[in-house]
């Protein structure tokens, strides 16, 4: 989660910024956010759809051997196409 937040944009206006001075702090301040938003239904739009998504979390082993983790996912609910512009 840390990596994937290192240097992001927006990123200082999303973790607290007592969480901003390291990778561990960007990424324990990453799972505070999410987690308080956890099983939140979002929509969000791309060029070509609109999309309904929930927000999951699960802390486990997800290979054998590793420890456990905790990893976010965003389940997509229901996708609708955005009508291309006709033009004039």
């Amino acid at each position: 989660m840390g990596r994937c937040s290192r240097g992001g944009r927006g990123t200082k206006s999303v973790i607290p910024e007592a969480d901003q001075g390291t990778e561990r702090g960007r990424e324990r301040g990453m799972g505070v956010v999410l987690s308080a938003h956890r099983e939140e239904t979002f929509h969000a739009e791309t060029d070509k759809e609109e999309l309904s998504l929930q927000l999951h979390k699960a802390r486990r082993r997800f290979q054998e051997g590793e420890e456990a983790c905790t990893k976010y996912m965003f389940k997509v609910l229901s996708r609708k196409g955005i009508p291309l512009d006709k033009e004039e």
